[in-house]
């Protein structure tokens, strides 16, 4: 696993920015599952409960799609897309050492506010628009994955909760796959009063692209 100071390498790169979706199909099932639990009914808590958050929530029926459906949806895929070309800049600034700050070119806005912050042991911490997130966790993915092979570290903030009223919650990958790319996957969301404050979702890889 290549320690995290060496996915930091401080400099402008030109990237593939990418689109990392389930089929259509899916993406209905998914709206209906959302409509069936809009408001967190009673129900759906004590399935939340009785599920750890690493598994799949069993299947009930009140979840408004058939057992064939919610298996579709447990084993659907994601595809990917190249959609544009951009850069990313990791930088440093004396006044705070070991910190890198992360900035998005054109169409990566939702990239500035990350900052990689050094701590003990080279674990780091990311900062973001809606805190700080820890628990760094190393990760490789099988070749299985929409993006192949890859290995880095994933930093999690709050919990995603669909159908909460009110909920902040991001996660950040930085990898590099089999080729040495580096990949880039972030996502924020921010909810108040069921209205979305803030929605990101990037997904940007190292390329030889013309922006």
């Amino acid at each position: 696993m290549p320690p995290v100071p060496t996915l930091l390498t401080p400099g402008k790169v030109t990237v593939e920015i990418l689109n990392v979706v389930f089929p259509d199909d899916v993406l209905a099932l998914e709206a209906r599952v959302q409509e069936a639990i809009r408001g967190r009914p009673a129900w759906y808590l004590d399935l939340l409960a009785r599920t750890s958050e690493s598994e799949l929530i069993p299947y009930d029926v009140r979840l408004g799609i058939s057992e064939a459906e919610f298996q579709r949806l447990a084993t659907a895929r994601r595809t990917v897309t190249v959609t544009g070309c951009s850069t990313i800049t990791l930088l440093t600034i004396k006044e705070v050492p070991g910190q890198v700050y992360l900035r998005g070119g054109s169409g990566l806005d939702g990239l500035n506010g990350v900052s990689f912050r050094p701590s003990s042991g080279g674990i780091y911490w990311v900062n973001t628009r809606i805190g700080t997130a820890s628990g760094q966790r190393a990760f490789t993915t099988s070749a299985d994955d929409p993006l192949g092979v890859h290995s880095g570290y994933t930093w999690f903030l709050g919990t995603r909760r669909d159908g909460q009223l009110n909920n902040q919650w991001a996660v950040l990958d930085l990898s590099r796959d089999q080729t040495g790319r580096l990949i880039v996957a972030y996502v924020l969301q921010e909810r108040r009063d069921g209205q979305a404050v803030r929605n990101v979702n990037v997904v940007v890889r190292t390329a030889n692209c013309q922006s």
